[in-house]
């Protein structure tokens, strides 16, 4: 967050993208342009400035959780990955039920899983908007 209060979208930067020592590229503090994520910290680019952001309440972040597991006391717990999904756990428990009867269920039990691990493939396939798959062949291609 700026000084002003206006939030400013910082974007993702590796150090693999330059071949100059990042201490020289961003040697002066201000608003952070930039982040890396290098292991479990954040290193914004160039560093913050209390002239220019604010740096106490300056920052907003959103990550993944870690995992916690289920106990077999939990009884408001719900499942660490999106809502619309969680059926896919009673499916396959439905399916493991049935698979060992030989009930006539199983395949539509089978087509609906198959179904939706596509859909979350998709679904998480894309979460990552900041850092883009981006495929660019040498130049000697290009004559």
């Amino acid at each position: 967050m700026d000084v002003s209060g206006d939030w400013q979208k910082v974007t993702p930067f590796d150090k693999g993208m330059t071949k100059e020592a990042l201490e020289e590229l961003y040697s002066t503090t201000g608003v952070p342009e930039y982040y890396d994520l290098v292991g479990n910290s954040l290193v914004l680019y160039p560093t913050p400035d209390a002239t220019y952001c604010t740096l106490t309440q300056g920052l907003e972040l959103f990550f993944s959780r870690e995992m916690d597991e289920f106990l077999t006391t939990d009884t408001t717990k719900e499942p660490g990955f999106d809502s619309s999904f969680h059926r896919m756990i009673s499916l396959k428990a439905a399916l493991d039920w049935a698979m060992p009867k030989g009930l006539s269920v199983i395949t539509s039990l089978q087509n609906q899983i198959s179904a939706m691990k596509d859909n979350i493939g998709k679904f998480y396939g894309r979460r990552d908007r900041d850092l883009r798959v981006k495929i660019v062949p040498p130049n000697r291609f290009f004559k």
